[in-house]
């Protein structure tokens, strides 16, 4: 059962090419289109009361997903070859579109109120070697937030202007758009928990898998502006980065379990609940090309560039196991090196990393001798990361692993690391070697980072029997290794 939603469509491009200036003062912008929003997807609810049997590989039991659309791409902006008269003042702006903002994914609801059963992959581990991913879980809950669309590039091309005047040349980056929210996952509930039993039987599938996945943001784009011959008095040149947008946040995951579950092939988790957040979009690089000043003495120019912000992450949502049945995993294992990572229990929450953010760089300034110049280049700041949620994980049952690397109990809320601050570079800003009383200066400032976000509270409760006894059947004498009854973590970014 799956509701897919419809992405938004894309910004149209926008081109001007040959744009000459004969007029006194000239005055021309040019924007690219905007990306459309990503449609929501719906609520999903399936009720199991029958067996359900797959034996191909890949072939999942019982598959629930509401997936929702991306935003659309902003559409790219190029305006080049800009040109003007003699005493024609000029001020051209080129502007990528904005990207659209994604959706949310809808809720995912699941029961299973009789005894039934469901068997994947015929119980064989032996039909493919362990590295395939067959991914034939028994039961597939899943709810993803759509990707925000990557903003339009604002590109001003090669610009020449004339004489006693005053030339701005400013080419701006479109920005992201924003993650969607993954939707609530729903597994049994305390007056009806999962009932019957689960089992699967090739590698990488699991006997429960529920997810709740933010959109990562979008990113901005370039804002570029190309090489000028500015032979205006006054000249300011500026290129801006476009700011990448948030991710969505993860929903809550909420299993209720009280049905038996095996898994036999490597890599097969009895149940995994997760809730992750959506990543921020990186910032946009700023540039400025060569600036070639005029000869007049009284020149002033300036360029400018702004490396674009990261966007923010989004958290990890609340995730929580009540399991009131056995649990067995790696049942075919021949535990040979390669049966690994078979936890019975997995529940974990994660805040989506910061976005990047963009570098702000410049080509060289040449100018006169007794005039003035000034360079800024200033990195984009990294994005703030999202953080881990609560994780809350209660077992009444016997739980049986048998393969290295595999616990009883995972529980791990873990924060989401902060953006990268860019780099800011500088060109070099010169005049004539018998320049007597030039004023030049060129400045750079890095970004700073986004900040780590926090692990969540991290819970478990165990009254049942957990046992991770090493038993080889036919494959030699391995040491057991990280067979950990319970581990429990929080940890930040």
């Amino acid at each position: 059962a799956q509701s897919i939603a419809g992405g938004g469509g894309n910004g149209g491009a926008t081109a001007t090419f040959g744009l000459t200036n004969s007029s006194s003062k000239g005055f021309a912008v040019s924007v690219g289109g905007s990306g459309a929003g990503g449609a929501s997807a719906d609520d999903v609810t399936v009720a199991n009361q029958a067996a359900v049997t797959t034996t191909g590989l890949g072939s999942q039991g019982i598959v629930a997903q509401s997936i929702a659309g991306g935003g659309g791409n902003g559409g790219a902006n190029l305006f080049k070859n800009q040109s003007g008269s003699n005493d024609a003042d000029q001020f051209t702006l080129a502007i990528g579109g904005n990207a659209g903002a994604a959706s949310d994914g809808g809720n995912v609801v699941y029961s299973s109120t009789v005894a039934s059963a469901i068997t994947t992959g015929s119980g064989n581990a032996g039909t493919s070697s362990p590295a395939t991913s067959d991914q034939g879980h028994g039961v597939f809950l899943q709810s993803v937030g759509g990707g925000g669309g990557n903003g339009g590039a604002g590109i001003q091309g090669s610009v020449k202007s004339s004489t006693d005047s005053t030339a701005i040349d400013i080419g701006v980056g479109g920005k992201g758009g924003g993650g969607g929210d993954g939707g609530n996952i729903t597994a049994g509930v305390s007056a009806t928990p999962l009932a019957g039993s689960i089992s699967t039987g090739d590698y990488n599938s699991h006997g429960l898998l529920a997810q709740s996945i933010g959109g990562g943001g979008g990113n901005g784009a370039a804002g570029i502006v190309g090489d000028v011959k500015n032979s205006a008095s006054k000249g300011l040149v500026i290129g801006i980065g476009g700011s990448g947008e948030g991710g969505g946040k993860g929903g809550s995951v909420d299993i209720v379990n009280a049905a038996a579950i095996t898994t036999a092939g490597n890599g097969s988790k009895g149940i995994l609940a997760q809730s992750v957040g959506g990543g921020g979009g990186s910032g946009g690089t700023g540039i400025t090309g060569n600036v070639t000043g005029a000869s007049d003495s009284s020149s002033k120019q300036l360029a400018f560039t702004l490396g674009g912000t990261g966007g923010g992450a989004g958290a990890g949502g609340e995730v929580t196991i009540d399991n009131q049945a056995a649990i067995t995993t790696g049942t075919a294992g021949v535990n040979d090196g390669q049966y690994i990572q078979m936890d019975a229990l997995f529940a974990q929450s994660i805040g989506g990393g910061g976005g990047n953010g963009g570098v702000g760089l410049s080509g060289d300034i040449s100018n006169s001798s007794q005039s003035k110049a000034l360079e800024i280049n200033i990195g984009g700041n990294g994005g703030g990361a999202g953080a881990g949620g609560t994780v809350n994980v209660s077992n009444s049952e016997t739980l049986q692993v048998t393969s290295n690397g595999s616990r009883g109990i995972l529980a791990q809320s873990v924060g989401g690391g902060g953006g990268n601050g860019a780099i800011a570079m500088k060109g070099n800003v010169g005049a004539p070697s018998d320049a007597s009383s030039e004023q030049q200066l060129n400045f750079a400032l890095g970004g700073q980072a986004g900040g780590g976000g926090n692990g969540g509270q991290t819970i478990v409760s165990n009254s049942g029997v957990i046992n991770t006894d090493f038993a080889p059947n036919g494959g030699g004498n391995l040491i057991q290794t990280q067979m950990h009854g319970i581990q429990a973590q929080s940890i930040g970014g």
